[in-house]
């Protein structure tokens, strides 16, 4: 690896230690508020407030066309509709690729045995102990109904992977953690 490249891990700022935990409140299935005691090196103190919540998969999936397939939904942060990889929480115990297509056929109906893990992050380190995991399914098709959460109500779209350098540059793409995976994928494979 190139030298340049490690020099960050070179005067790391030190770690704080962290103790007591308190559930604060359980926002919904699989999360919860949480406040954690950390200590620093130095003798200061401070409470951290932090979102304890299941790990997230994402799905780049392509169909034969060169197509990625997307879904348009309702966010109520951002009170608006936004265009999203298919994804969401997995179960307890489950292995991430087996919910990430599960939550692709759910959601879109399309599928494929063809599947690739692109990486595992975390989605936001500062107040967030989730990972996030963004999976490529190649040559898929459209096999299933969809069957949506009681929340959800999607549309799937068909986005050409020829438009897709053009989407980022116009700012379609509003959820992070979509153009995250999306910028993910064409550092592999465009």
């Amino acid at each position: 690896m190139n030298s340049n490249l490690l020099s960050f891990q070179e005067n790391n700022p030190p770690l704080w230690q962290l103790g007591v935990e308190e559930t604060l409140y359980n926002i919904q299935e699989g999360a919860r508020l949480l406040k954690k005691a950390g200590r620093h090196p130095d003798g200061r103190s401070q409470n951290f407030w932090l979102i304890d919540c299941k790990d997230w998969v994402q799905s780049i999936a392509l169909t034969d066309n060169h197509e990625i397939v997307m879904v348009n939904q309702f966010r109520v942060g951002s009170n608006s509709l936004t265009l999203e990889l298919p994804g969401g929480g997995i179960e307890p115990h489950e292995d991430p690729q087996v919910g990430a297509l599960r939550e692709l056929k759910e959601e879109t109906g399309y599928a494929s045995e063809q599947v690739s893990l692109l990486g595992r992050y975390y989605p936001n380190p500062a107040m967030q102990t989730n990972h996030v995991y963004f999976f490529l399914f190649k040559h898929c098709k459209k096999l299933y109904d969809t069957h949506f959460d009681p929340s959800e109500d999607l549309v799937t779209r068909l986005i050409p992977l020829s438009h897709l350098d053009t989407m980022i540059k116009e700012n379609v793409f509003q959820h992070i953690v979509t153009l995250s995976g999306l910028l993910l994928f064409k550092s592999y494979y465009l």
